[in-house]
């Protein structure tokens, strides 16, 4: 005989979830398939690339009945400010947004007074840690982009499923301290070197690692105005022990050969920035601080 959990399709099955919230999503489709009625749920997507919360609001339309849009933005801190003022049932966040971080928005959720919404958090990064410090920050949900057979529809389908059997709770414990250095700093590295990897640097080469570093460098430095070759060389050559002299030359290669290489529609879209069209390329601090622009908040 059939069992529910057979009769589940595959794209209601669920990428990275709470324990307990599969038994939830199995409930779920027994009570839409029994033609239960359900409120439709509002949404707040907070995602900084416009073509992506134009799809969030397609795929809404065309195939999640069960939601509507609460609201938009690719800024935390207006997404707090919406929460303040609307209802809000499920917030689905990008955690690399440009020139912010999605667990900033974590950490003010939990400083709202009153319930909370459910919150999907779709990510690229694969620390394996990741999801455990981010269910601890409030998350109920993390979906990995590039993951296998990742699509948008995946976080609507889950918030659709999931989010009509939650019930918001008041006062919710969080067992977490802000994001610590540590933390971030681990979760930094993995995204900037995804980031690095889609534009086309190399997984394995040395530039690619210290442009990772110098980067990293850059992103977590306390000081406003870093010198790239004061600073960053100096410490990137220390932890590579090597010398700042093979650190400038490892880092221009890397990206001469990615702009000699790459396709220019994608690199504007992952650098989008001048660059001098004598050499071809943008040079080494006009890369590392402009692409650093992506983390620092």
């Amino acid at each position: 005989m059939k069992t529910e959990q057979d009769g589940l399709p595959d794209r209601f099955t669920p990428i990275h979830g709470r324990e307990g919230f599969v038994s939830s999503l199995k409930t779920a489709v027994i009570y839409m398939r029994r033609g239960t009625v359900l409120d439709a749920k509002r949404v707040l997507i907070v995602e900084d690339e416009v073509e992506v919360r134009e799809e969030y609001k397609r795929l809404m339309k065309e195939r999640h009945p069960g939601l509507c849009l609460a609201g938009e933005t690719d800024d935390t801190r207006e997404a707090l400010r919406i929460l303040q003022g609307t209802r809000v049932d499920a917030v689905i966040l990008d955690l690399e947004l440009g020139g912010d971080f999605g667990i900033s928005f974590l950490d003010g959720l939990n400083e709202l007074q009153g319930g909370r919404p459910f919150v999907v958090v779709v990510t690229k990064v694969t620390w394996k840690d990741l999801s455990k410090s981010l269910y601890n920050r409030g998350a109920n949900c993390v979906c990995i982009k590039g993951g296998k057979n990742f699509t948008l529809d995946k976080p609507l389908t889950f918030v659709e499923m999931v989010a009509t059997r939650w019930k918001p709770r008041e006062g919710m414990n969080v067992y977490a301290d802000k994001v610590n250095l540590q933390t971030q700093g681990k979760v930094y590295r993995e995204d900037i070197r995804v980031t690095l990897e889609e534009m086309g640097f190399s997984g394995s080469g040395c530039g690619t690692e210290q442009c990772v570093e110098a980067l990293l460098y850059i992103v977590l430095s306390e000081k406003k105005d870093v010198s790239i070759t004061k600073d960053v060389y100096p410490y990137v050559a220390y932890v590579c022990k090597t010398n700042g002299r093979n650190v400038e030359i490892n880092i221009r290669k890397s990206i001469e050969k990615v702009w000699l290489c790459g396709y220019e529609k994608k690199l504007r879209k992952l650098y989008p920035y001048e660059w001098s069209r004598e050499s071809g390329r943008p040079t080494n601090a006009e890369f590392l601080r402009n692409m650093a622009k992506k983390w620092i908040r």
